[in-house]
């Protein structure tokens, strides 16, 4: 499987990009590639340095967990311009590169761990996979044991279905459905 082509793909459709932080679809306060700050001190204990737009210094913890707490008030499914223009902190690119390959390799284990015979799926359903532990982290995404007796069974209009029950909405893709 093309590692490049996933990533691209979540970056793209799915995740989009940000060097500031921003609210996703469910409102939760996010940052670079879909990676979650579940708190203020989550941000500030991040591991990425931020920069203040307006003076060009690096940003205190203090800065950072006040922008957290702003980012959070507003409104959710607004656009990333929205979000930039309410915001004046910037994290450093490659320090956010770096935490998202992390996060995706440790999301990538997580789906072979939960499913061993990972890498024998047909591509679709790998992506799908390695996308639910991404958004979900392993102990949530063993609670889907209908979702991989189905891929035992390589029944994958059932392990659609299974998604459905779980409610677990793949961005409205039928990916599992390959063919």
């Amino acid at each position: 499987m093309q590692k490049d082509i996933f990533l691209d793909l979540v970056k793209r459709e799915y995740e989009g990009y940000a060097t500031h932080m921003y609210l996703d679809s469910k409102g939760y306060v996010t940052i670079g590639i879909g990676i979650l700050l579940k708190h203020a001190s989550s941000a500030s204990d991040f591991g990425v340095s931020f920069i203040n737009r307006k003076t060009g210094k690096s940003a205190t913890s203090k800065e950072v967990e006040q922008e957290w707490k702003n980012i959070h008030k507003l409104s959710k499914g607004r656009t990333l311009s929205y979000y930039f223009n309410n915001s004046s902190l910037d994290a450093d690119e490659a320090l956010l590169q770096v935490k998202f390959d992390e996060l995706m390799q440790n999301a990538l284990r997580d789906a072979k761990k939960f499913y061993p015979k990972y890498d024998l799926l047909p591509t679709p359903a790998q992506f799908a996979l390695w996308d639910m532990s991404f958004n979900l982290g392993y102990s949530k995404l063993t609670k889907y044991q209908n979702l991989k007796k189905a891929l035992e069974e390589n029944d994958f209009e059932k392990a659609s279905w299974s998604l459905d029950e779980m409610e677990y909405n793949l961005r409205g893709t039928t990916i599992f459905n390959h063919g």
